[in-house]
């Protein structure tokens, strides 16, 4: 569970050291629950793109996997078709 910030503040290292992460494609780094107002909102904001980021870049892994095999099988069959 997230630890929480007191309302109103935003630790801007901790800010920073999850933008850094979040760049190298570290998808688990997250801002703590910062409560309400505007340092939660840019906490809840940040850390629902790093996870919108993250379902993201699994579909493309998914996609490119599926692609790769139609390419395999399309190689395959023309191969098996024109006797090469």
């Amino acid at each position: 569970m997230r630890s929480q910030i007191p309302t109103g503040s935003l630790n801007t290292k901790l800010l920073l050291k999850t933008l850094v992460a979040f760049k190298n494609g570290d998808f688990s780094a997250k801002l703590p629950n910062a409560g309400t107002g505007e340092a939660g909102k840019i906490a809840d904001t940040l850390n629902d793109i790093i996870e919108l980021s993250n379902r993201t870049a699994k579909e493309l892994e998914r996609v490119s996997k599926a692609v790769d095999y139609v390419l395999r099988l399309a190689r395959w069959l023309a191969k098996t078709l024109t006797g090469h």
